[in-house]
This record gives C-alpha cells, sequence and structure tokens, in this order.
C-alpha cells in the first residue's frame, strides 16, 4: 500500500480549444463531448477527484503521481490526454442513428501541490497549460509543468504586455529607420520602419521585463489583439517625420515602408484607414505585406480590396520577404504590387548557391517588365552588394548601409546627403562656367 508522503498530488489543467468552439456555436454538441469526457476521465483511478469544466474549454482536476520524479508526473498525465484525444461518436441526427467522429486537440499543464493543502492556484496549471498550446501545432498531447523558469517567462510576458499597453496609450514607442540605398549614386532613397521600445524605463514594470526589444514588442501587440493600434501609430509618427525632413530638405523626399499584417489590414481597416487619410503625401508611404502573410485563406478576397484600396488613396505597397518557402511569381501579376522586397536568406544565399543567382535574374526580368521597384534584403558584405548590383538590382537595405535609426539621427543622415548634394551641384555649376582667363596686366 502507497504511503501518502510517495504519492505527488498534481493540480492538472487540461485545455481543449474546440470544446470551448462547439460550446459557442453548437451547445447540444459540446454538453454530449462534456459527457464523454467525463466518462473517459473516471476509468482512471490516479484522477483523483471530479474534474471541473470551466466555461472556456479547460477542465481542472487533480492527479496523484507514485513519485516525486517529474517524468513520471509527465507520464501519468499523458496516457489521460492519450485517452481524452481518441475520437469521440457524436450524434448529428439521434433518430437516423448518423454520428460524426470529433478528435479534440488536448494540451496539459501541471502544478505541484503542497502535501497538506487541499486545492491550489489555477493560474500556475492554466499557464502551464497555454505554455504547452504555444509549443504543440498539431493534435498530440503536451504536457507542461510549472517551475520557475515558467514562472518568470510568465513575470516578463506580462511586464511586456504592462509596457505595451502603457506606451501605447502614451504615444512613447519609437519608430526606429533603417535606409534604403540606391546602389549608383549611394543615396539614401527611402526608409523601413521599425518599431523600438521607449527611450525611458517604465516602471515599476521595467526590472521585471529585462531585455524588450522589437520581437517581444510585436508579441505583447498580437497578444493583447492591438496591433491595428500600433500600425496607427506608426503611421502617424511616420508622417510627422517625413514633414520635419522635407521642411528642411525639401530634395531629398524619401519613401519610408511599414510593414502590416493582412489580418490587421483587412479587420482594422477602419481604425488605419483614419490614419491613411491624415498622411500629407500618400505617394511618399509604401505598405509592405510578408509574402508568407499573403496566405489567409478566406479573406484573400478582402485582402485585395484593401490592397487596391491603398492603390485607389496613391499609396504604395510591397510584397516583403519575397524569395523563400512561398514563392509564387503569379502574385506579382495579380495585385498592384509596387516593390519586391528580396527576402534576406535569399540575398546571403547568392554568395554561394548559384540557384539563387537563376531565380534572382527571373525576379529582376519579372520586376523590370511589370514596372515595380525591386530591393535586395540583408546586404551586409560589400561581396553581396556587389553580386546584387551586377545581376540588376539598383536598391538595397541592411546593416552595410546602416542599422536603424531614431528620427534625430536620420534628420542628421539627410542633413549630410543634403549638403554633398549642393555641393555637388556647385562644383558642377563652376566646370560649367569654364576658366578663368586672366588678361595680361591682371594680377
Amino acid at each position: 500500500m502507497r504511503s501518502a508522503q510517495s504519492v505527488q498530488r498534481l493540480l492538472a489543467c487540461i485545455e481543449m480549444p474546440l470544446l470551448y468552439e462547439l460550446a459557442l456555436h453548437n451547445r447540444g454538441v459540446a454538453d454530449t463531448l462534456r459527457h464523454h469526457i467525463m466518462e473517459r476521465l473516471s476509468e482512471f483511478p490516479h484522477v483523483a477527484e471530479r474534474p471541473t469544466v470551466i466555461g472556456d474549454g479547460s477542465i481542472f482536476l487533480e492527479i496523484h503521481a507514485e513519485s516525486k520524479d517529474r517524468e513520471d508526473w509527465r507520464q501519468a498525465a499523458q496516457v489521460v490526454l492519450k485517452r481524452l484525444s481518441e475520437p469521440y461518436a457524436v450524434f448529428q441526427s439521434p433518430s437516423e442513428g448518423r454520428s460524426t467522429d470529433v478528435i479534440l486537440s488536448v494540451f496539459c499543464g501541471l502544478f505541484p501541490l503542497e502535501p497538506n493543502i487541499a486545492g491550489g492556484d489555477t493560474r500556475h496549471a492554466r499557464m502551464a497549460a497555454s505554455k504547452a498550446r504555444q509549443m504543440s501545432a498539431s493534435s498530440e498531447g503536451v504536457v507542461v509543468i510549472y517551475d520557475e523558469a515558467l514562472r518568470t517567462t510568465n513575470e516578463k510576458t506580462l511586464a511586456h504586455k504592462q509596457i505595451v499597453l502603457t506606451a501605447l496609450g502614451q504615444g512613447t514607442l519609437q519608430v526606429f529607420y533603417q535606409p534604403k540605398i540606391c546602389l549608383t549614386s549611394g543615396e539614401i532613397k527611402g526608409f523601413e520602419a521599425l518599431i523600438r521600445p521607449p527611450k525611458e524605463p517604465m516602471e515599476p514594470w521595467a526590472s521585471y521585463a529585462g531585455h524588450i526589444g522589437a520581437l517581444e514588442i510585436i508579441t505583447a501587440v498580437n497578444a493583447l489583439n492591438l496591433m491595428a493600434e500600433l500600425t496607427l501609430h506608426v503611421l502617424d509618427t511616420t508622417n510627422k517625420d517625413l514633414q520635419v525632413w522635407d521642411a528642411l530638405y525639401p530634395e531629398c523626399k524619401p519613401t519610408v515602408s511599414i510593414n502590416v499584417p493582412p489580418n490587421t489590414l483587412i479587420q482594422g481597416w477602419p481604425l488605419i484607414s483614419k490614419a491613411l487619410e491624415r498622411v500629407f503625401d500618400p505617394s511618399r508611404i509604401i505598405i509592405e505585406i510578408t509574402e508568407h502573410d499573403l496566405e489567409v485563406g478566406g479573406d484573400s478576397e478582402r485582402l485585395n480590396e484593401s490592397i487596391n484600396k491603398l492603390r485607389d488613396k496613391g499609396f504604395g505597397v510591397a510584397i516583403d520577404d519575397f524569395g523563400i518557402g512561398h514563392s509564387n511569381l503569379t502574385r506579382l501579376t495579380g495585385l498592384p504590387f509596387t516593390e519586391l522586397k528580396l527576402d534576406r536568406a535569399l540575398t546571403q544565399s547568392l554568395t554561394h548557391n548559384p540557384m539563387s543567382h537563376t531565380l534572382v535574374r527571373q525576379l529582376v526580368s519579372v520586376t523590370k517588365h511589370q514596372n515595380l521597384q525591386i530591393i535586395a534584403e540583408g546586404v551586409e558584405t560589400s561581396q553581396e552588394r556587389d553580386i546584387v548590383k551586377a545581376l540588376g538590382i539598383n536598391m538595397a537595405q541592411g546593416f552595410l548601409f546602416g542599422k536603424p535609426e531614431s528620427a534625430p539621427q536620420v534628420t542628421k543622415q539627410l542633413g549630410i546627403q543634403f549638403d554633398k548634394r549642393s555641393d555637388n551641384i556647385k562644383s558642377v555649376a563652376g566646370k560649367a562656367s569654364g576658366p578663368t582667363v586672366k588678361r595680361i596686366g591682371d594680377r
């Protein structure tokens, strides 16, 4: 007989996303599934108490493992998940005896309970279950055990969300700009707008957040469902910066590219369109859509409508990260793109992969025929610059030409370029006037 001390009590949170969806749209089927789930859970002697079903499709229960070994805990939970992942026969029409097999994706988080304490903090088990859900892209059951590392990660995630939420409200998220260079003249012709954290640390969350960069900001924005609001902020900031640069250096007239996910462009159009109306020169703003993100399922028609609206208003539209994985040349003729940006991996493979040369030559030919600007992203060496230029590409972006900089730094860069251009014009004008002929007697 096992002693109480040898048994490890585990609070389990089992997440079934489909169960939640069914509860919203077909309550009868959801109730039938819950009944079957409870029946299956009753088969396991190590499931200690009657499970509690939460409305969002989560189930909380207590599992008893026979040792203190974490791998044994995981195996005890996986036995349960395997059974819950098997098909459920749900009758659509009981009178006719027709049924449909339903398979649920199942994810589990475990939180070790103290021996003599009843119940436990469901937040910890739910946190581990959410992590399990993030880790799995299939219907296979994944088990994550709550630990100190997960607690720290969660604190950072919550801090990132709070910083982003506050910074968006205050308008303190920074927009940096990475230059796009003409390979013939060496001049800056445009920039890509990139989001950066606030200049000043935001207490009290900064002490929990650790490093927060662009990736952490975008992850938090997506989790908060605030991508449309972030796009609005970037558009308004870019519009103001362009006006400052035009006032100081009217001859430069750089463009600025802003990456917008297709779903944001579609669903956030009412909000984004207001910011677009405030843009003083639409021809100077290019909306970038990543090639991979063009796969938007049933919303492709609405995406096409949004792209056409942008073009009708005078905005440029670029297909970003082209050339890796999902490349489809028909996209270049099927939608009114004005610019194509080669994926950095494709650009950097040109130094050692002959097939990449063939693909890029083909793209250069197609873009010339379609009157598209083609830009090589990720140029980091002079060798890469020389290769893309030899292949017929006249615009490039990458650390070789400059890292992303703040608006004041960009203002300085444009000032240097403006001064050089002015000096060149004066020099040419001086040569055109010819040499000064001295008369006899002049000193």
